[in-house]
């Protein structure tokens, strides 16, 4: 099987209660538990509204609705689906039979011609105490993970029922030690304005030869503001700046940059404050800060979160579900025995 390679994320999830307060229990007790309350589905869907009407959230484990465990951690795979997506992802007659998800490429629906359930995105996690590995396969991988972990605490327990998760980036313990040694002078961080996709030709246009004579499926015409600088205009009032912008041409030589500078270094409070930021930007992947020290030297991006690369199992666009477990359970095992989390 060919290899594919993957990013993986970490984050450590914090337990937040209703005003505030840090629940002690570790997400990993918490999610086993859920796997075991009787009013949580099997297989384990949740209503997904944030993403649209018809989203859902369904876990997979190797084990059904049962906890998973690769070495210490507890491993799964959530997917959001839609009612009107094309791809197939769940099997009901299969799931019933075999007693867990099916994970081949099928015809969209069944013998009795039902609609099976279909895949959107993957996102795979390991859990141990409150460390998490995550492999998101899209941007908002790591939010919507969040955002699942939230629902099903909440759908499994009464008392749980205003808990929520929080996937808190932190930087690599270097970074760390140099903000508490140094003063920091400012932290700055840049983004591009607007992010270019692509727009499926209409039907018309698609018999129309390219330059080289070749057929295109696609044609790169449009843009789209990056949703933080969209909110920093907005809140400037000024949004109608970047509509004028996008009139023109030359829509991805716009970036925004932002600095917040520190005029008293030896007050901890407003240290503190920066520290804190820094650790929440680092973790945003479209920016791009930067943290000024005292003595003219800084922290990139890269010491501000922790992040690596692993070789997956995969097949065309398809990753081998229990392998990609496997290898985050172990990533995440050496950072933690490692010390470096």
């Amino acid at each position: 099987m060919a290899k594919k390679s993957k990013t993986v994320n970490y984050r450590k999830a914090e337990l937040i209660g209703k005003e505030g307060e840090v629940i002690e229990e570790t997400l990993e007790s918490l999610i086993n538990r859920a796997l075991e309350a009787e009013n949580v589905p099997s297989p384990v869907i949740m209503d997904y509204p944030i993403e649209g009407q018809n989203a859902h959230l369904l876990l997979f484990t190797k084990k059904g609705k049962k906890p998973y465990y690769h070495s210490l951690c507890l491993c799964g795979c959530v997917s959001l689906y839609d009612d009107e997506s094309k791809v197939p992802l769940v099997d009901s007659e299969y799931y019933d039979e075999k007693d867990e998800v099916f994970n081949e490429q099928v015809a969209p629906v069944d013998s009795n011609n039902k609609l099976r359930k279909l895949e959107q995105h993957a996102h795979y996690f390991a859990i141990r105490d409150n460390h998490v590995a995550i492999m998101a396969s899209s941007g908002r991988g790591i939010d919507t993970l969040e955002d699942f972990f939230t629902l099903l605490i909440q759908e499994a327990f009464g008392i749980y029922s205003t808990v929520s998760v929080k996937m808190v980036n932190i930087p690599k313990k270097d970074a760390f030690a140099l903000m508490v040694d140094k003063p920091i002078r400012s932290v700055s961080f840049s983004s591009s304005a607007f992010v270019p996709y692509l727009q499926q030709m209409a039907d018309t246009q698609k018999h129309a030869p390219s330059k080289k004579g070749i057929k295109k499926k696609y044609i790169r015409e449009f843009h789209e503001k990056k949703p933080i600088i969209k909110a920093f205009f907005e809140f400037l009032g000024c949004e109608a700046l970047l509509d004028a912008y996008q009139a023109t041409d030359d829509l991805e030589g716009l970036s925004v940059a932002v600095e917040f500078k520190c005029s008293k270094r030896k007050d901890q409070n407003e240290q503190q404050l920066l520290r804190d930021f820094a650790r929440h930007v680092g973790g945003i992947e479209e920016l791009a800060p930067i943290i000024n020290l005292s003595g003219k030297s800084y922290i990139s991006k890269e010491m501000l979160t922790v992040k690596d690369t692993l070789s997956v199992e995969g097949d065309g666009k398809n990753l081998n579900r229990y392998n990609a477990m496997k290898k985050l359970a172990e990533w995440l095992d050496e950072q933690i025995d490692l010390g470096l989390v």
